[in-house]
């Protein structure tokens, strides 16, 4: 199975990756690469792993200039498509028609056949794409038995390109906390595989979840472009101010718009209310930090902005199940 990426006009990002059939190999429980492309106006960096019926690709890119690419498949796949951070990705199919066309923080899942793809970056310090490839078997698994699901069911039997969803969804702060877990385990073969699949699983139910909740109550699609611009700024606001975070009002005169705007903006884009999103980095952060094992529960909870320790340890408990001294155990 080979899987080809290829700079149009030029050498500066391709990568040509052989996969084994349902990406598994007999010698190896977890197989691993890592890439570096570019030369003159971009630069790449690339992991790879794979193991039977998953493959993950991480790349993380900037370019000077616009960067317009090839992406070939000779084999079948479900493709979990996450675009952290991208500038008005577009993509065209094999015949030149609109496919699919990504802003930051959005993701879909798409199934490919022998597929062609173009794409284009516009330039960028900062392109992260993740890709999940998944065995088509493997993923029939998965899917839900429920009607909202039979049209992308009835397209994956029939074997012809498409897309879970009309409307790419935005990547939520559980989905991203899943992604950082997958790409940052210590875990070491066999230990790492069945935890990565454990991972991809979780996505895969999360990305269910959000796209039948979607199809029942759609989100408003009318928000404008210099809007869902300014609500990524308040994103990187409050993923630099964990420790003290800015009032709603703060953030909405941060950022040009008003309080109203910014909660229904905000949850548009990113699919959880500002507070929500806080909360959720200040969670992902603290349990990192009990994991490390460098810094006591009261020290945690002042580092993440919480002035009670009884406080932090009951919104943790809330949030993940479990008090924070039964990890630090």
């Amino acid at each position: 199975m080979l899987h080809i990426v290829k700079t149009i006009g030029s050498e500066e990002l391709n990568v040509e990756t052989f996969f084994p059939e349902k990406f598994f190999d007999p010698e190896t429980s977890i197989t691993e690469n890592r890439t570096i492309t570019g030369h003159t106006t971009s630069y790449g960096m690339h992991h790879i792993l794979y193991f039977e019926n998953i493959s993950i690709g991480r790349s993380i890119v900037r370019s000077q200039e616009k960067l317009a690419l090839n992406i070939e498949y000779d084999f079948s796949s479900i493709v979990l498509e996450f675009a952290v951070s991208v500038k008005n990705l577009m993509a065209t199919d094999d015949a030149k028609n609109d496919w699919i066309n990504y802003s930051s923080n959005q993701h879909n899942i798409i199934f490919v056949s022998n597929s062609n793809f173009h794409h284009v970056h516009q330039p960028s310090e900062n392109i992260e794409i993740i890709r999940i490839h998944i065995d088509p078997d493997f993923f029939k698994r998965f899917l839900p038995e429920k009607k909202v699901f039979d049209t992308f069911r009835k397209q994956l039997e029939i074997g012809i390109l498409s897309k879970l969803s009309e409307f790419n969804l935005p990547i939520t702060p559980e989905m991203t906390a899943v992604l950082q877990d997958i790409m940052a385990t210590q875990r070491k073969g066999f230990y790492k595989r069945l935890m990565i699949e454990a991972k991809v699983i979780e996505l895969l139910m999360l990305q269910f979840e959000q796209y039948e909740n979607f199809v029942l109550k759609p989100f408003c699609h009318s928000i404008k472009k210099r809007d869902v611009d300014k609500m990524h700024e308040v994103k990187i606001i409050i993923e630099t101010n964990l420790q003290t975070p800015c009032s709603l009002i703060d953030l909405a005169h941060l950022v040009g718009t008003n309080e109203y705007n910014l909660k229904k903006s905000f949850k548009e884009v990113f699919g959880t209310t500002v507070f929500g999103y806080l909360s959720q980095l200040r969670m992902e952060e603290a349990r990192q930090l009990l994991l490390r094992g460098e810094m006591n529960i009261n020290q945690i909870a002042d580092y993440i902005g919480y002035k009670n320790a009884n406080h932090f340890s009951t919104a943790f408990k809330k949030h993940f199940g479990y008090n924070p001294s039964e990890l630090k155990q």
